[in-house]
């Protein structure tokens, strides 16, 4: 196995077009790292990058403690496993596993041993006989990771694998990928635009926007922590309410203005740039769960109206908007099947200790740039 590192990697296409900018990244030995970000970021190009498929436009590629810049795509012993599976129709299970062994000219006795031991990992040794069109999607899938693991590569990368198998499937796949990783301790890179695949896949999340690395952190605090509003808007699912906002101080207690409602703020979730009068701009953030809602109002409560309500057993998703804001929608995150309905008065709080502030607003995801760019934001502290 081998690490995998990416310094002050650009690919820039003819024509000018941006795909990766500037890519410092270091993927440990036997680490299962997934890059997520939406679609066009540049998710793809970096696998390609480290397979060999592209090459950069600058910067240089490591593998183990090997530079590869320049070295083709089989000499770097890395397999790469797509979404549309790749497998050849004409051929037996047996024989697509076989087929990149043959190409290295292996001897059959090796072939075979490979062979046995990575259908037994993956639970396909009753499959060896059957060709592709007789298999379900997550049976391809199996196989086209066992052709992949089947090379014994130094590092092994996936191209959104699971995005064609449905949501059931996904799941069981997804645990198996994990189990497998866990048993080969191959080095990994998985690409996704689903973030719950990078929360619950990954040792490593690495959040990709427009060709530039935003963060990189475990799952956890990828969470807790987000560097910027862009990861704090697209990691989380329902993701953080984000709204432009401004502070002000009053009796010793710090406020935020947010949609004509004032909420209190700890000082200690205000960065440090903006306690000794930095940038001005700001942009608040609260995660659904953070917000508690309740059917009756007090010294605290701002009320609202629920715009949908969405039960899901464990949990209720409601959509409200606060009365006299004529602004985007909040999402709260309440357990349980609560007796909410559409058009109902709630009141809403949120703690001092769960607001975010960040200084990115033209960082966010889509969702919240259109009230951002109606809006002008300042913020002063008295």
């Amino acid at each position: 196995m081998a690490s995998v590192t990416l310094k002050r990697v650009s690919k820039v296409f003819p024509g000018g077009a941006v795909a990766l900018a500037d890519i410092d990244l270091e993927v440990a030995d036997g680490e299962l790292l997934v890059v997520v970000g939406p679609s066009g970021c540049g998710k793809s190009t970096l696998l390609r990058v480290v397979a060999g498929l592209e090459e950069v436009t600058s910067g240089e590629v490591w593998i183990g403690p090997s530079r590869v810049n320049g070295v083709p795509p089989q000499r770097r012993n890395v397999a790469m496993v797509f979404q549309d599976y790749a497998l050849y129709p004409f051929l037996t299970v047996e024989q697509n596993l076989a087929f990149p062994l043959r190409m290295r000219k292996l001897s059959r006795t090796e072939q075979r041993a490979r062979i046995e031991r990575v259908a037994r990992m993956l639970e396909i040794e009753a499959l060896l006989p059957r060709y592709p069109g007789e298999l379900s999607g997550g049976q391809r899938q199996r196989v086209a990771m066992g052709r992949a693991l089947v090379r014994e590569p130094v590092v092994s990368l996936f191209d959104e694998p699971l995005s064609n198998l449905d949501a059931k499937l996904r799941v069981t796949v997804r645990a198996e990928i994990a189990a497998i990783q866990e048993r080969t301790r191959t080095t990994m890179i998985y690409v996704t635009h689903d973030q719950t695949e990078a929360m619950t896949l990954g040792h490593r999340v690495a959040v990709l926007d427009r060709g530039r690395l935003q963060q990189v952190a475990p799952p956890r605090v990828l969470y807790d922590e987000p560097a910027n509003a862009f990861v704090a808007g697209f990691i989380g699912n329902p993701p953080m309410n984000l709204f432009p906002a401004t502070v002000s101080s009053e009796n010793g207690r710090l406020f935020l203005a947010v949609q004509q409602a004032r909420f209190a703020i700890a000082p200690s979730r205000l960065p440090g740039w903006l306690l000794t009068g930095g940038q001005a701009r700001i942009v608040a953030g609260v995660r659904p769960e953070a917000i508690e809602c309740d059917g009756e109002g007090g010294d605290g409560w701002h009320p609202a109206d629920l715009d949908h309500v969405e039960q899901l057993g464990h949990e209720t998703l409601l959509y409200l908007r606060l009365c006299n804001a004529q602004a985007t929608r909040w999402v709260a995150r309440v357990p349980g099947m609560r007796p909410f309905k559409k058009g109902d008065r709630v009141f809403v709080r949120v703690s001092p200790e769960r607001w975010y502030v960040f200084e990115e607003p033209s960082a966010l995801p889509e969702q919240a740039q259109p009230e951002l760019a109606r809006s002008q934001t300042s913020s002063t502290l008295q």
